[in-house]
C-alpha cells in the first residue's frame, strides 16, 4: 500500500470524529482528539508490503528435461524417421553421429544411450554410449561411435535406431532394463529406421 494510501484511509478516520462545542476549550479538545484519531488510524491501518511476485526468482527444485536439437552424420542432418544408411560392422570403424543437445539445467551432465530394435519386453543393451559433461551453457555436443550400431545378426527388415538422452546415468538394475535412472531424472528420444549395409566408410 502506497503512502498517498495509508494517508487517505487515516484522513477518512479523522473526518469521522463528531463535532464539538463552538468553544475555544471544545476546539483545542477536538484538535487533540483528531490529532491522536490520525495517529491511531495510522497505527491499525499501516502500510503492508505485499510479497514479491517477481517472476525472477524461479523454484530450484523444477528440472527440465534435455532435448536433442541436432543429429548429423557425416555431415548430414539425420530428420525422423529416416531410413539412412550405415554399415555393418566391422566395416563402420570409423562411423560416428554428432549430437547436439539442449537442457536449461547446466549443472546436469548428459548420458547418450544409442539402441537397435529395443523393447522392454526384450530388452537390448546399448550398442553405443557417450556422453555431454556440465558446462555452465545450455547447450552441449557430444560424438558417439556408430562402430557396432548395424551388426550381421540384425534383422534386414528395417531396424530401428533409438537415440536416448538422459539426464541422469541410466542404473545397472532397474526397470525398464539398460534405460531405468535416478528419481527426478528425464530423458529424451529420437527414433530412425536403419539400412545396414555391408559397404566400407
Amino acid at each position: 500500500m502506497s503512502e498517498t494510501e495509508c494517508a487517505r484511509i487515516a484522513g477518512a478516520g479523522a473526518n469521522s470524529a463528531s463535532p464539538h462545542a463552538r468553544s475555544v476549550l471544545a476546539r483545542a479538545l477536538h484538535h487533540r482528539a483528531r490529532v491522536w484519531t490520525v495517529i491511531a488510524s495510522a497505527l491499525l491501518v499501516g502500510c503492508i508490503i505485499p510479497p514479491s511476485l517477481s517472476v525472477d526468482v524461479q523454484d530450484a527444485g523444477i528440472d527440465s528435461p534435455p532435448s536433442i536439437t541436432s543429429v548429423r552424420s557425416d555431415l548430414l542432418e539425420l530428420v525422423e524417421p529416416g531410413p539412412y544408411q550405415f554399415p555393418t560392422a566391422p566395416n563402420a570403424q570409423n562411423s560416428t553421429v554428432n549430437l547436439t543437445l539442449l537442457d536449461t539445467d547446466v549443472d546436469d551432465a548428459l548420458f547418450v544411450r544409442i539402441f537397435v530394435n529395443y523393447t522392454v519386453s526384450a530388452p537390448t543393451a546399448p550398442r553405443s554410449t557417450c556422453s555431454a559433461v556440465a558446462t555452465g551453457v545450455a547447450v552441449r555436443t557430444t560424438t558417439c561411435s556408430l562402430a557396432a550400431l548395424c551388426l550381421p545378426t540384425d534383422p534386414t527388415d528395417n531396424p530401428l535406431m533409438e537415440i536416448v538422452v538422459f539426464d541422469r546415468e541410466p542404473l545397472d538394475v532397474g526397470t525398464p532394463t539398460f534405460k531405468a535412472i535416478p528419481a527426478g531424472g528425464q530423458s529424451t528420444t529420437r527414433t530412425y529406421t536403419l539400412i545396414c549395409t555391408n559397404e566400407h566408410t
